[in-house]
């Protein structure tokens, strides 16, 4: 698969069976996209055409 051609549900997909069996998908309307309990980890997933050299995350999600 191309990353160009990444989407978030299948990024999600191969977070899941790659990396974080227990991932869960949170509710629609939520600060993040999924979450692990046996990691303590949300996660959120961003899928986009321009590619950065870093990574970026939300000051209020930060803050949260």
């Amino acid at each position: 698969m191309r990353l160009a051609n990444l989407t978030e549900s299948v990024l999600f997909s191969m977070l899941k069976n790659e990396l974080i069996p227990d991932l869960e998908k949170t509710e629609r309307v939520s600060r993040w996209d999924g979450y692990s309990a046996k990691h303590n980890m949300a996660i959120e997933i961003k899928c986009r055409r321009a590619v950065y050299d870093d990574m970026l995350i939300e000051k209020d999600k930060y803050d949260f």
